[in-house]
């Protein structure tokens, strides 16, 4: 993802972030800043190359690993000729399926600008289509608005995921959703390897919600359940317990709810897109 952060700030939002792997490449000034972070107790990832624009990983997994380079790209044309060059580059070093993904920050088809006085469609957007035919890739289809970036009345599919024919085979289920921007000028891109939600994962550790600290019963939970009379490890599982089986029943399922508005903040965000 790019982040536009770098420095002491980048690595002190990382660290709150659950995953416990992270490379960077630094912003310049407020542009750019690239992150890369996987749970290394899912995924084995070498980091094989990087540059200001992208970072280029092999995922390693299963009978075959997978190559992902994740993009960014400059805002201006000119910008943009040494990224399509490396990838063009990967292209002949990549042995195996091979995802392509980020902000691109061109577009592929007229359809994909809407607002547009036709200009920006000629803003070097051709060069990107060359790299695409030159590299075998093919633009995955998405679920969601039809547009990843909005400027007053402008807006633009200017993020996306390319995969090359070997990935197609390698995740024929494989799908791929814009999701709400909320504050961002570009909405978030999320593709999914698989399609079957009973794919076993490991189970999602506890995480306190500071909004159940705002409920006028969480003090008297807390009292109630934590028994100073146990051991340590028996109190917490006992409270952990007791403040999922509240939030359920009581608190009215602050994972629903948030699941429930972010759903209807789609909903909008489909209809505004």
């Amino acid at each position: 993802m790019e982040t536009h952060i770098s420095g002491d700030r980048a690595w002190k939002i990382a660290r709150k972030i659950s995953l416990d792997k992270c490379f960077m490449v630094p912003a310049h000034g407020r542009a750019g800043g690239l992150w890369c972070m996987w749970d290394s107790h899912r995924w084995s990832i070498n980091i094989l190359e990087h540059s200001t624009h992208f970072i280029h990983i092999k995922i390693n997994g299963g009978d075959f690993p997978w190559f992902c380079t994740l993009v960014y790209a400059s805002p201006h044309p000119q910008g943009r000729i040494l990224l399509w060059r490396d990838i063009i580059r990967l292209a002949n070093l990549v042995d195996g399926a091979w995802l392509v993904m980020g902000d691109f920050n061109a577009v592929l088809q007229p359809h994909e600008i809407s607002g547009s006085t036709g200009q920006s469609f000629l803003r070097g957007d051709q060069a990107f289509r060359s790299c695409i035919n030159q590299c075998n890739l093919m633009n995955m289809g998405y679920n969601g608005a039809t547009f990843t970036w909005r400027r007053g009345n402008l807006f633009e599919r200017l993020d996306r995921a390319l995969v090359s024919y070997d990935w197609c085979v390698r995740f024929p289920d494989a799908s791929l959703s814009h999701l709400n921007p909320l504050k961002s000028d570009h909405a978030p891109i999320l593709v999914r390897l698989y399609a079957n939600r009973n794919v076993r994962t490991p189970r999602r550790p506890f995480r306190f919600e500071a909004a159940w600290m705002t409920h006028e019963e969480y003090p008297t939970l807390i009292r109630n359940v934590w028994d100073a009379n146990l051991e340590w490890n028996q109190r917490i599982k006992n409270t952990k317990q007791s403040l999922l089986e509240w939030n359920k029943s009581t608190f009215g399922n602050v994972f629903f709810a948030k699941r429930k508005l972010l759903r209807r903040l789609n909903g909008i965000a489909r209809e505004l897109l």
